[in-house]
Formats: structure tokens, sequence, C-alpha cells
């Protein structure tokens, strides 16, 4: 179980209630990474290279200990925080990490790809709405 921490929302805060009604033994917000990212549309000055990359620290939601699972809790899936889990499962691939998603919306207004083909596509595990019992589980 966790030490009381700042939920940053409503969804992390049932997920959370969840894990503690199930008994479930998990951490929030307990692992940082150093993620390495690809800044489009800035150069170089001295070589006039395109390929800018920035490292920045990525820290997921929870961590499933019986599955060593590693799990983002989304509402919102923007085009960053797309960027952020392709790095993540590129640069750990030794993590087993799934996206939890609240909803299963629409990428964009055009309505071609939603979150669910989005992970698919990446061939990244991903549920919706609430926690599979095969996640919580050794």
């Amino acid at each position: 179980m966790t030490n009381a921490p700042q939920w940053r929302s409503g969804f992390e805060r049932r997920l959370r209630a969840d894990l503690d009604k199930l008994g479930v033994a998990y951490s929030y917000e307990a692992h940082t990474y150093a993620l390495t990212l690809q800044v489009p549309g800035h150069y170089c000055e001295d070589c006039e290279g395109r390929d800018i990359r920035r490292v920045t620290k990525y820290t997921p939601d929870f961590y499933i200990e019986a599955s060593s699972l590693t799990v983002e809790a989304k509402g919102k899936f923007d085009a960053r925080a797309r960027k952020i889990a392709l790095a993540f499962v590129e640069q750990y691939p030794e993590k087993n990490y799934a996206l939890l998603f609240q909803r299963d919306n629409w990428i964009s207004g055009k309505k071609k790809q939603r979150y669910s083909d989005w992970c698919n596509k990446h061939n990244i595990a991903f549920a919706v709405g609430k926690w599979p019992k095969e996640w919580l589980a050794s």
C-alpha cells in the first residue's frame, strides 16, 4: 500500500481505492526513469543536425508488485503522453508496462483511431476502465 500521496486525478484515486479494496500490494509514483526524447522542429546551430534530443524524467503512476507491472493511468492520452509511452517501451524493453485508460476515446477529432487502436499498433498492453485481474496476480 502507499503513504497518502497527492493523487493527480479522480481516476487515479478510484484506481487506488480498487487496489486497496482488493488488497493488492502496489506503490504510487515510486520509480522515476530517464527518457531521451526527440525535439521536433529544432536543429543544432553548430552542425545544423536535425536529430536534437533531450533527456527528461518519467514517473509512471502505479507499480503492481505481484506482477512486476508498471502502469500509467490516463484520462486524456495526448501526443506528449503517446511520445513518452513509446519512448518508455523502447528504452526500457525489460519492463512490464501497460496503460490503463479511463475511456477508449478517439485520439483526434478525425475519429480514425482510438486509444486502443494506437496501443495495438505499438504492441503496448492496455485496459479500459478498471484493473484486469491478470495484471494484479503473479
